[in-house]
Formats: C-alpha cells, sequence, structure tokens
C-alpha cells in the first residue's frame, strides 16, 4: 500500500508535504536535487540538497577525488542551497515540496545529518 502524504499547507504557486519515511528505512531519506521547504515568520523557503559527490558527477570529474580534494581544503562535503524566489504573472503548474524542520534528523547520500540553522536564513548539515 502506497502513504499518501499529508498536507501541510496550500498556496496557488506551490504545496507543502510531510516527508514520507519508508519502511524500510530509519530516516528520511533525500538525494541531490531533492527541494524542500522550511517554514519561517512570513512564507516557506526553499531548499536544494546539494554535495560534491554530486556536483562532480554532473561534470564528469572523480566524485572520490573531489571528495577527498574538498576536505583537504575544510569546505563543506553535503549542504543545502538556499532558493531564489521570483514572482510571475504567468500560469504555473503548482509544485509539491516535502517539509523539512530544524533538527530534523535525516538520511543524505547514505549519510544521517541533522538540519541545523545557520547565519542569514541559512541552513546546514550537521553530520550525526
Amino acid at each position: 500500500m502506497k502513504n499518501i502524504p499529508v498536507l501541510v499547507a496550500n498556496f496557488p504557486a506551490y504545496m507543502i508535504v510531510e516527508k514520507q519515511k519508508l519502511e524500510s528505512e530509519s530516516h528520511v531519506v533525500f538525494k541531490a536535487g531533492d527541494v524542500v521547504a522550511l517554514e519561517g515568520k512570513r512564507a516557506y523557503k526553499m531548499y536544494t540538497f546539494g554535495s560534491v559527490e554530486s556536483y562532480a558527477l554532473k561534470y564528469d570529474k572523480c566524485p572520490t577525488v573531489s571528495y577527498n580534494e574538498a576536505v583537504a581544503r575544510g569546505h563543506e562535503t553535503h549542504w543545502l542551497n538556499a532558493n531564489a524566489v521570483s514572482i510571475t504573472s504567468e500560469k504555473r503548474e503548482q509544485k509539491i515540496y516535502e517539509e523539512i524542520k530544524v533538527d530534523d534528523e535525516i538520511m543524505f547520500e547514505g549519510v544521517v545529518f541533522v538540519v541545523k540553522s545557520a547565519p542569514n536564513n541559512n541552513l546546514k548539515l550537521v553530520r550525526v
């Protein structure tokens, strides 16, 4: 039987649903490129998952070499990018985003992280 997503919020441009955990998984699982929504004071803010490995694969680079270089330089290896917002008058299809909350424990690319607040209304992934 398929899980029916629970609706959290509904707006003309998008709707927010709860992310469903698969029965076989211990955590909610995300992959590179997934867009999630975090509730803010006035509206939801969207974020996209990314990683050194997924970026390297996208641009035909070796993910292992890229990961090792990032670690050696002290860079983050997994992240959430804040998405830009635009207003348009043209009609568009309503998008569906999964909700994420600060302090959620999630799995991304096989690693367990906790979602934490970062300066300037950003989010960061902290490895568990």
